[in-house]
């Protein structure tokens, strides 16, 4: 117990005890009000807070006290000093929920130090009440905010209708993604993918995404060049996100005017391009430093050109795919990967490395957000 006066009740009519109880509690810096009945004991009750109330029960009926501690031990701890020791009597008042029952004569130091402990227990237990109120509040309020987070979310990020050579699928470690995979058309009718990672994930790294998707979007729909819309949303994103924040990204450029596959890769693991039979003919590695950290000057926008090929598919991936950990901490890796690519068909490679990747991963959590792309170049 702290320094601050303690107030406590007792109820009793007997002298003797009213003496011993003010000895014991007067010189613990405790203030003792006494009554001699339990309808003087409500009365007061109503207009002062105790932090325990005691009852010398020698004197008063037995029916009268079990009404009493039935109606006030839900608030506080009740104490009952009695000399009738009958298994059948201590075992009512346990039940209606008195928190100790001392038989006389009384051990005044015993007595003394489990009435600290009770006095101590319930101040943490009421404590614990209150912050358990005050966090079930906080996760009702974070609840609310996530909600709208989530509308807000779903609203920027959502796109258009995914046309049939790209095949994508997002596992989120988090009730937030800070992977993203954006699809857009420019009016030249070239089509442009982006799949980006974010720095860490959740809510943190979806919210550094937002602009991303939003600057992506404006500028294929008013026909900018590949190259302009990188510069944008490095400029951009330099300014909207916090420094020690960035986001890597892998933008693709389907050119079919002219018949061009463009790649660019800024610090997401290398894209793979393969030919009919699942051969794999060309590497998007990383070659450029993620979106976000370097200045306009510094920024390289030079891309991976080549023909766009009639058969095949390009194959791109998060991180958080080959990292993700098994029971014993073993990362999934680049081969698992390979090797399902070289044993599944391209409308099933998406389904085939998730289910191996889910496998491996049996019931350890999701480590990082995981995306995987799959442009099939024959559906074109």
């Amino acid at each position: 117990m702290n320094d601050l006066i303690v107030k406590l009740l007792l109820v009793s009519n007997d002298y003797a005890v009213d003496s011993i109880m003010n000895d014991v509690f007067s010189s613990n810096n405790f203030e003792l009000n006494v009554f001699n009945t339990f309808f003087e004991a409500k009365l007061k009750e109503k207009t002062k807070e105790y932090s325990m109330i005691i009852i010398n029960d020698d004197m008063l009926s037995d029916e009268s006290l079990f009404s009493f501690v039935m109606e006030f031990s839900s608030k506080y701890p009740i104490i009952i000093i009695t000399d009738k020791d009958e298994e059948k009597n201590i075992d009512k008042y346990f039940k209606v929920g008195v928190s100790d029952y001392f038989i006389k004569p009384l051990n005044l130091k015993l007595f003394w130090y489990k009435i600290k402990k009770i006095l101590d227990d319930d101040v943490q237990k009421k404590k614990s009440k209150e912050e358990s109120k005050l966090l079930g509040e906080l996760m009702h309020q974070h609840k609310v905010e996530e909600s709208i987070a989530y509308y807000v979310y779903n609203h920027m990020i959502g796109e258009e209708n995914k046309p049939n050579f790209l095949h994508s699928y997002t596992l989120s470690a988090d009730n937030f993604s800070g992977d993203i995979q954006l699809h857009s058309q420019s009016p030249s009718g070239s089509h442009y993918i982006l799949l980006a990672d974010a720095t860490g994930h959740g809510l943190a790294a979806a919210i550094s995404v937002f602009p991303l998707a939003s600057i992506f979007k404006s500028m294929i729909s008013k026909g900018h060049s590949a190259e302009m819309v990188l510069e944008e949303l490095n400029s951009k994103l330099g300014d909207y996100i916090p420094p020690d924040r960035f986001i890597s990204a892998v933008l693709v450029e389907v050119d079919l005017y002219s018949r061009q596959l463009k790649v660019w890769n800024g610090g997401m693991p290398t894209a793979l391009i393969y030919a009919e039979n699942n051969m794999k003919e060309k590497e998007a590695e990383s070659e450029n430093m993620a979106l976000g950290i370097l200045g306009d000057k510094e920024f390289d926008t030079n891309f991976l050109t080549m023909p766009l090929p009639k058969k095949g598919f390009l194959f791109m991936y998060s991180d958080g795919l080959t990292e993700q950990c098994n029971k014993v901490g073993e990362e999934f890796g680049e081969q698992r990967v390979f090797d399902v690519i070289n044993n599944t068909a391209v409308e099933l490679l998406v389904d085939g490395v998730m289910e191996e990747s889910n496998s491996f991963r049996g019931n350890m959590p999701v480590n990082d957000d995981i995306s995987i792309c799959v442009i099939d170049f024959e559906k074109i």
